[in-house]
C-alpha cells in the first residue's frame, strides 16, 4: 500500500512538472478528491483519475501528430499519394510498437497494470511527437535550403 501511494505521488509529481501540468492539475486535483471523500476503493478510484488524465493527454498529442502529419503532407517533396502512404505506414508501426512495449506490465495487479499501460503509451506518444516535429523541422530545412539553392 505504501509502495503504490509514492508511486502515486512520483507520478503526480511528474504531472505537475510536465508541459500539460497547468491544464491537468486541476482536473486530476479534482478527481482524485472526489474520489478521496467517497472513501469507497480510494485506489482504484485513484487509478481511474490517473487512466483518465494519461488518456486526456494522449488525445491532445494525437492532435499535434495530426497537425504535424497535414504539415508534411502539404510539404511540395510530399505531395503524392506514396508519401501520405508511408506516413500512414510510418504510424502504424508506430502504433504497434508502443502497444506490444507497454505490454510489459502484465505482472502487476490488474488496476495498477492498467495505469502503468496508460502512462506508458503516453510517454511513449510523447517521445513520437518529438520525433516527428524534429522530421517537420528537418523537411521544413530541406525544402527552404532547396529553394535558397534554386534562386
Amino acid at each position: 500500500m505504501m509502495r503504490c501511494k509514492l508511486g502515486f505521488a512520483l507520478l503526480l509529481s511528474w504531472l505537475l512538472s510536465n508541459s500539460y501540468a497547468q491544464d491537468s492539475h486541476q482536473s486530476l486535483e479534482a478527481c482524485l478528491d472526489d474520489n478521496h471523500s467517497s472513501g469507497w476503493h480510494i485506489i482504484a478510484n485513484e487509478n481511474a483519475c490517473y487512466i483518465q488524465e494519461y488518456q486526456r493527454q494522449l488525445a491532445d498529442i494525437h492532435q499535434q501528430m495530426s497537425s504535424i502529419y497535414q504539415q508534411i503532407l502539404s510539404l511540395p517533396m510530399h505531395k503524392n499519394k506514396q508519401a501520405s502512404g508511408s506516413i500512414a505506414q510510418m504510424h502504424k508501426d508506430w502504433q504497434q510498437y508502443r502497444d506490444n512495449k507497454c505490454r510489459l506490465f502484465t505482472a502487476l495487479e490488474l488496476p495498477f497494470r492498467r495505469v502503468q499501460q496508460s502512462y506508458c503509451q503516453l510517454e511513449t506518444t510523447k517521445s513520437y511527437l518529438a520525433e516527428q516535429q524534429k522530421l517537420l523541422q528537418e523537411l521544413q530545412q530541406t525544402l527552404a535550403d532547396d529553394t535558397e539553392l534554386t534562386k
